[in-house]
């Protein structure tokens, strides 16, 4: 019979270890279990819980939040911690999302620009934005890239919704007696979300206009982030008839009938070209704030004007863009004037005025000259000024190249 020592028997702090040599007692002398709760003298716990002492002899059951929480440098939180958390304890201060299970170690304590490194399970860490591509400029609190030819804007770390401004190629005028080219698509959008990646920018280029009678080209597209803003319409010229649909119409040849159709407008993009009244007005381009107007009817056959563009001040300079081409005349008359926004004017026949390129632009429009229409405005997405008559030897103007612009906050 098995003889056990029973509570009382040996007094508290008689056997040490010096009454127990290391590894004397192993687990063939404890049976399974033997030793519960109740002997610790400690409420069992919930599952999942851990045991930790306090460091004077009493145990608790907690959970791994909470022992997190016992360190000066750790935070315990549903979310992400943030670029402008500054947390007071600094580099090396710890965010456990309780949420995901990630943990964040601060590793750059920059005042609002904190790096914190992400070392548990996910890959993405919390940091400043940064990105490159175009001309970079800070305009106030923000941070302005500019593309005035295409290139890559390549997000390198963080994430950001930004703005963005597109604006497409104008379109060319018609050549003798021709409509104005049609201004580019012009589009804004805000709040684009944008992660570490390399974006594709392509600027579209300007429609051109024939070198003798006739239409000319749809300008480009623009594209970038996902949006694509369409190249403006073609104004006709001689005999040619229906304006070119785009962002914004072109118009129509001043030999076309009153009747025939002024190219349309993009919603959300542009407006249409104008019309001629016949005979002998050409028809303006369409622009992003206004359609082309009209030409007039004999006997003073003056062109119409080229649409409004519309102002945008992303790069802080208030700018507009996406002007339409100003519309051909006939004899002694006056050529329409590009639309404000980089519009190009149109040509003028023997004593007549010539059309005034649209201003107010990153580039003006071209003045028309003798019988030539002016071109848009380079990088406003402007249309071309048509031409005048001049016997048939006039020609119209090419439509001025896209942009695109992308703001954020700069952080």
């Amino acid at each position: 019979m098995t003889t056990k020592i029973k509570a009382g028997v040996i007094g508290d702090g008689v056997v040490g270890t010096t009454q127990i040599a290391d590894d004397a007692i192993t687990s063939a002398l404890i049976a399974d279990n033997a030793v519960g709760i109740p002997a610790l003298a400690v409420s069992d716990g919930s599952d999942g819980q851990f045991l930790k002492t306090n460091g004077s002899g009493t145990l608790s059951f907690a959970d791994a939040a909470s022992a997190f929480g016992d360190l000066s440098n750790v935070t315990v939180s549903a979310s992400n911690p943030a670029i402008n958390t500054n947390p007071s304890t600094g580099v090396g201060t710890v965010w456990l999302n309780t949420s995901t299970g990630n943990i964040y170690v601060l590793s750059d304590a920059t005042s609002g620009a904190n790096v914190w490194t992400n070392v548990g399970t996910g890959t993405s860490n919390v940091q400043p934005y940064s990105a490159s591509g175009g001309t970079k400029t800070t305009v106030g609190s923000y941070t302005v890239h500019t593309f005035t030819s295409s290139a890559n804007y390549v997000v390198s770390a963080g994430s950001a919704n930004v703005d963005i401004l597109l604006v497409a190629g104008g379109g060319g005028a018609g050549s003798n007696l021709g409509g104005g080219g049609g201004a580019g698509g012009m589009l804004v959008q805000t709040g684009v979300a944008t992660s570490t990646g390399t974006y594709s920018i392509v600027i579209g280029a300007g429609g051109t206009a024939p070198s003798s009678a006739g239409q000319g080209t749809q300008g480009s597209n623009t594209t970038g982030l996902g949006y694509t803003a369409i190249g403006g319409g073609y104004g006709t010229g001689g005999s040619d008839t229906t304006g070119g649909s785009g962002g914004s119409g072109g118009g129509v040849s001043g030999y076309a009938g009153s009747s025939v159709a002024a190219g349309s407008g993009t919603s959300g993009q542009g407006n249409d070209g104008g019309q001629n009244t016949a005979p002998y007005g050409a028809g303006g381009g369409g622009g992003k704030n206004a359609a082309g107007a009209d030409g007039d009817p004999a006997p003073e056959p003056n062109g119409g004007d080229g649409g409004a563009g519309l102002q945008n001040n992303y790069d802080g300079n208030n700018y507009y863009y996406a002007g339409g081409g100003g519309g051909g005349s006939y004899s002694n008359t006056t050529g329409g004037d590009g639309g404000i926004g980089g519009g190009g004017g149109a040509g003028r026949e023997s004593s007549g005025t010539a059309g005034t390129g649209g201003g107010s632009a990153r580039n003006a429009g071209g003045n028309g000259g003798q019988s030539d229409g002016g071109a848009g405005g380079a990088n406003t997405g402007g249309g071309g000024g048509g031409a005048a008559h001049a016997g048939g030897t006039g020609t119209g103007g090419n439509g001025g190249s896209g942009i695109v612009i992308i703001r954020y906050l700069t952080t």
